[in-house]
């Protein structure tokens, strides 16, 4: 079964955006997917405020928005020509890029990062950190130097929740559909108090760390059938989030997949704040599968 059939892909007209598009282009082929490239325009109002005496102000911003996009397409997708392009006028991009990827039936998000600084900092202003908060469809977030192809290595890292299935399931899928070798990751969190006794059998981190390992182990067999291509690592670490970077960047590898709740946003992200640092601090590109009980909430009105 064909996970991602749609993808969308914001973008600002900006350098973090032409990475994206590229990205997702690559992405969509790879897949077999329809690829639409999106920009969200500031009502005519504002644009009357420096254009006074222009008519038909909004029919004009919409068509210099898709002459823009069609640009990036030639530029960015240049082998994906059939990229649809669409331009919204929005008071508010975040809430307009969430509802027309509802509307449209997305399957996939992907928006560019500027990185380093955090999500304050991301494309659009804090209009990706909305969207990564509020679309019901998954998120991909790719940072500035990402290469305009499918990864070749991807880390799934797990906290053997039931939420965190979700994300390795879209871990076999895109290990398969790609071709590319996967790593299931789990950080021991060697901060946390004593273990209850019984849990198991002691606050030993040794011993953590094996039944770690066993537990990988089982993954591997149970659902990715002991595919060669599959390997499972566990780290100890006082940080998760900066293991799961590190790990990444230690094994090369150029996409990292987790799974959200997306109830609340980015507080309630797998492994409680550990993916809101991996994506604000990840080199590679990461896919933030959405799991049950999205928010119906729209995404907060910024301008």
């Amino acid at each position: 079964m064909q996970r991602y059939r749609r993808i969308l892909v914001a973008s600002d007209y900006s350098e973090p955006s032409m990475t994206a598009i590229g990205v997702a282009a690559a992405w969509a082929k790879a897949l077999d997917a329809e690829l639409e490239l999106v920009h969200a325009f500031l009502p005519a109002r504002y644009a009357r405020e420096i254009m006074p005496g222009e008519t038909d102000l909004p029919a004009k911003l919409k068509s210099a928005a898709v002459s823009e996009l069609e640009t990036l397409r030639k530029k960015c997708a240049s082998d994906y020509p059939e990229a649809k392009l669409t331009a919204l006028e929005a008071e508010h991009p975040a809430t307009a890029l969430c509802e027309h990827a509802e509307d449209v039936g997305a399957d996939l998000l992907v928006i560019g990062t500027h990185g380093r600084t955090g999500l304050s900092r991301m494309l659009i202003g804090s209009v990706a950190e909305n969207v990564v908060r509020h679309a019901k469809c998954d998120v991909l977030t790719v940072h500035p130097g990402a290469k305009a192809e499918v990864p070749t290595h991807l880390i799934s890292a797990t906290d053997f929740s039931p939420t965190a299935e979700r994300g390795l399931a879209a871990a076999e899928h895109l290990s398969r559909a790609f071709g590319c070798h996967t790593t299931l990751l789990h950080v021991v969190d060697a901060s946390l108090p004593a273990l209850p006794v019984g849990a198991f059998a002691d606050d030993d981190l040794t011993e953590r760390k094996r039944h770690a390992w066993d537990a990988l182990a089982s993954l591997r067999a149970e659902q990715f059938q002991d595919r060669v291509d599959v390997a499972t690592w566990v780290e100890v670490d006082p940080s998760p989030p900066d293991a799961v970077v590190r790990t990444a960047a230690d094994r090369k590898a150029d996409l990292i997949v987790m799974a959200t709740h997306g109830r609340t946003g980015l507080a309630s992200l797998l492994i409680g704040s550990v993916a809101e640092r991996v994506v604000r601090h990840a080199e590679c590109p990461v896919l933030s599968v959405r799991g049950q009980g999205v928010s119906d909430e729209p995404a907060a009105e910024i301008n």
